[in-house]
């Protein structure tokens, strides 16, 4: 899958720690970020989180089946 579109960074505490909680609960709390300063912090590091509003959506297939697209 091909997402294009516009990346725009997140950098609103509040909704980065709406997203950090969503990936902790989706992988059983393997991913724990902190946040501050927008931006996700695990282990020293910083990761900075985007959002990308789609344009284009491409899916390829496999096997017998083929491709498709979307556009918005």
């Amino acid at each position: 899958m091909v997402v294009e579109g516009d990346a725009v960074r997140l950098t609103d505490n509040k909704m980065l720690e709406r997203l950090a909680e969503a990936w902790a609960a989706k992988w059983d709390g393997r991913w724990q970020y902190e946040v501050h300063s927008g931006a996700f912090h695990h282990r020293g590091g910083a990761a900075l989180v985007f959002s990308v509003k789609p344009t284009k959506i491409l899916v390829f297939g496999k096997g017998k089946f083929s491709h498709t697209r979307h556009r918005f």
